[in-house]
């Protein structure tokens, strides 16, 4: 649902926005969690998809803006 990393799914539990469900050494998410996540986050992602400046890093460690190589 999330379409992201497995070490990003780690760092969301990580920072306490995803609570997981443990069943024996597996972490298991409650559906509505995963939707209120994706909902209380969707302001966010389309005001990076609408060109604004990111306020905190994306899970990658960068800013969300594209960087030159040369």
């Amino acid at each position: 649902m999330l379409r992201v990393s497995r070490p990003t799914v780690y760092a969301l539990v990580r920072r306490g926005e995803l609570e997981p469900i443990r069943v024996g050494e597996r972490l298991r998410f409650e559906q509505g969690d995963i939707r209120a996540y994706l909902t209380r986050n969707k302001a966010t992602q389309e005001t990076r998809e609408a060109g604004f400046p990111a306020s905190e890093p994306l899970a990658d460690g960068t800013d969300g803006e594209a960087t030159s190589t040369t």
